[in-house]
C-alpha cells in the first residue's frame, strides 16, 4: 500500500512522537509498503541528530525540502512562525501540494489531523486515520484541545491512542491502545545490581513541568539533606533544567541513553517510551505525578505494576533512600517490555487499516 504519515515533527528531531512515527514507518517499509512522511521543517521539539547533515536532500520548492531515508520519502515543509495565521498557511501549502495525497491508499495523521482538514472534504472517500499520542503540557486539557480531538475522531475512519488515560480525559473512542515499542528483544533475565553506598541516579526526558522535573529536583535536595550519597546524571533538556547541574552532570538530549541506563541504579522517567526502554534493560523506574491526568497516565497503564510511583518529593526521596531491588519485579518488567516491539505496534496499524 501507499501510505502517507502526517506528523508535526520527524527525524532528525528527537522526541516520543518522532521515535514512534519513524519506528512504525521503517517496520511498514520492511513489509513492502511505500511510505511518505509529511512534516514541518523545524526541530524545536528537541535536539537534532548530527547525522541529519548526511541525508540526501533535494530542494524542490521554496516551501519544502524532500529527503530520502530508510526508503521513506520525507517532505519537510516551511510553515512559518507559530501565529494565529499559521494553520491557514499549512492548509494552503498542503492543498497546493495535494498530489502528495492523491495516489495514497492510506493517510494517517499523528495528532495533527487538523492539518489535513480541508483535504478531508476534497478527498471525501480517501481513508484517513489518526493516532492520538498523548496530552498537552497544560492541565487540565483545554476545551479547544478536546474539541479538536473530537473533530479528528469523528472525521477519521478509526484511531489509535497512546495510553488508556486518553479515553477518560478527552472522551475519545479508540480502536486500539498502544504504549509504543522497543527496537529489539533482549534477554528477559536480568541481574540484580549490588547496592552500593552511593546510589547512581539518572533522569531522562524533557525537563518540563508536565513530567515532574520540579519534583525530581526537590527530591534531590531532600536526599542531600538526609545525607544520602548519590551521583546524578541528566539525559535531557528543557526550560526547567536550571539548577540540576548542582547535583550532577546535565548532558542534554543523548542519541543513545542505553549505556547510561545500564550504569544507573534508579532511573527517573515519566514518559512511556522512556519507561519501556528502562524496563527492558532491567533497571528500576521511579516516576512521579503532579495532577490527576498524570496519575491516570501512570496508574492506568501496564507499567504500573513494574515501576515505583510517587505523588510528592517527600515520598519519592523516602523510597529512593530505602530502595532495595526486587528481582521478580525487574524480571517481569523486562519480560513484558520485550514483548512490546515495534513489530507489534505496526500490526495494530495494519489491523486498523483493514477494519474499514
Amino acid at each position: 500500500m501507499k501510505i502517507v504519515f502526517i506528523t508535526s515533527a520527524y527525524y532528525p528531531s528527537i522526541g516520543g512522537v518522532e521515535t514512534h512515527v519513524r519506528s512504525v514507518a521503517r517496520e511498514l517499509v520492511k513489509r513492502g509498503h511505500k511510505l511518505t512522511v509529511i512534516t514541518e521543517n523545524k526541530q524545536s521539539r528537541g535536539k537534532s541528530d548530527s547525522k541529519a547533515s548526511n541525508l540526501k536532500s533535494n530542494v524542490l520548492s521554496s516551501q519544502f525540502i524532500r529527503k530520502k531515508l530508510d526508503q521513506i520519502d520525507i517532505y519537510y515543509f516551511k510553515f512559518g512562525q507559530d501565529t494565529f495565521f499559521k494553520k491557514f498557511n499549512i492548509w494552503y501549502q498542503l492543498f497546493k501540494n495535494r498530489e502528495l495525497f492523491s495516489s495514497a491508499d492510506i493517510i494517517h495523521a499523528h495528532d495533527v489531523f487538523i492539518w489535513y482538514l480541508p483535504l478531508r472534504f476534497f478527498y471525501w472517500n480517501k481513508k484517513i486515520y489518526t493516532t492520538f499520542h498523548g496530552h498537552e503540557t497544560v492541565f487540565p486539557p483545554t476545551e479547544k484541545a478536546k474539541f479538536i480531538r473530537r473533530i479528528s475522531e469523528k472525521l477519521s475512519y478509526g484511531n489509535i491512542i497512546v495510553g488508556e488515560f486518553i479515553k477518560k480525559w478527552y472522551g475519545t473512542y479508540s480502536n486500539h491502545v498502544t504504549y509504543g515499542g522497543v527496537d529489539k528483544r533482549l534477554r528477559d533475565k536480568v541481574a540484580i545490581k549490588k547496592r552500593n553506598s552511593v546510589i547512581k541516579l539518572l533522569l531522562i526526558g524533557r525537563l518540563e513541568k508536565d513530567i515532574g522535573v520540579h519534583v525530581y529536583k526537590e527530591t534531590l535536595r531532600q536526599l542531600t539533606e538526609r545525607g544520602v550519597k548519590f551521583t546524578f546524571t541528566v539525559c535531557g533538556q528543557g526550560s526547567l533544567g536550571s539548577g540540576l547541574e548542582q547535583y550532577g552532570e546535565v548532558l542534554g538530549f543523548v542519541k543513545d541513553v542505553t549505556p547510561y541506563i545500564k550504569k544507573a541504579d534508579i532511573v527517573f522517567a515519566s514518559s512511556y517510551l522512556s519507561m519501556l526502554q528502562v524496563l527492558q534493560l532491567g533497571t528500576p523506574v521511579f516516576a512521579t505525578y503532579t495532577n490527576p491526568l498524570k496519575h491516570d497516565y501512570l496508574r492506568d497503564s501496564p507499567f504500573e505494576k513494574y515501576i515505583t510511583i510517587s505523588d510528592s518529593a517527600e515520598d519519592l526521596a523516602r523510597k529512593v533512600a530505602i530502595f532495595k531491588p526486587n528481582l521478580k519485579k525487574l524480571q517481569d518488567g523486562a519480560k513484558w517490555a520485550n514483548g512490546e516491539t515495534w513489530q507489534k505496534v505496526a500490526d495494530l496499524y495494519e489491523d486498523l487499516w483493514a477494519t474499514k
